[in-house]
């Protein structure tokens, strides 16, 4: 950039010398033409010079844009060249900024390398925890359900024993009435036997009364039987019904 400034001023200054001279020409031409002419001058040769000179400002003028122009030509290229070579030269800051931090970040994977075992310990510390936790939680899981068993066993246990002594009082109750039902069918026997026994009493009695001897009752003797001699046999339907009260009692 710097170089095609130059140029452009260079171009500038020399523009400013081509219209001066131009100018100079004009006002001498003028001059010349106004004037008496003088005799024995060569009025030709300053213009021819100056010509010259113009023709060679000229030359110069246009060298002078060429080589502007190839100034700029290169100026452009030397920017891209000037870019380019920032662009390396922050690459290589960047590269050299990464190399100075590699060994920071050889430390930090080293870090994160004993951060993932530390880790690892962790998980297998964790998972053997809740691994005995599983354990427990199962172990109490079957210690509550024995609870709740033993509990409803007893419940039931309670239970059965009230119904059994539901069914015992029953039993008993229904025992007591056939007992005391039998009872009373055995005394109304016992009544009717006594009576008979009276009878008979009374009319051996009345016999020996009227005829001073006793009635010869071989056959009878034998079938009659005394108060004393007499058995109460329980029906074997409650036989068995007392056995079973009996044996019930015993039932826990």
């Amino acid at each position: 950039m710097k170089t095609t400034s130059m140029f452009d001023n260079f171009r500038d200054k020399i523009q400013n010398v081509q219209s001066l001279s131009s100018g100079l020409l004009e006002l001498s031409i003028g001059e010349k033409k106004s004037k008496n002419p003088v005799k024995g001058v060569n009025l030709n040769a300053g213009f021819k010079l100056l010509s010259w000179h113009q023709t060679h400002w000229e030359k110069c003028h246009q060298t002078t844009q060429e080589n502007a122009e190839l100034a700029e030509k290169v100026a452009h290229q030397l920017e891209k060249y000037e870019t380019c070579i920032t662009r390396q030269q922050n690459a290589v800051k960047n590269f050299i900024s990464l190399c100075e931090t590699l060994p920071q970040l050889e430390e930090s994977i080293s870090t994160i390398g004993e951060d993932l075992n530390s880790l690892k310990r962790n998980i297998l510390c964790l998972e053997e925890a809740l691994d005995e936790l599983k354990i427990r939680k199962e172990l109490e899981n079957l210690i509550q359900f024995k609870v709740d068993q033993k509990y409803r066993l007893a419940r039931y246990k309670d239970y059965k024993i009230s119904e059994l002594e539901s069914l015992k009082s029953r039993l008993a109750a229904d025992h007591a009435k056939k007992i005391a039902n039998y009872e009373k069918l055995e005394l109304l026997k016992l009544k009717e036997r006594q009576l008979a026994y009276q009878a008979a009493f009374e009319e051996d009695l009345n016999f020996y009364k009227t005829h001073g001897k006793l009635i010869n009752k071989t056959d009878s003797d034998e079938k009659i039987k005394s108060l004393e001699e007499i058995e109460v046999e329980p029906d074997e339907e409650d036989k068995k019904a007392l056995d079973q009260f009996l044996e019930d009692k015993d039932i826990i």
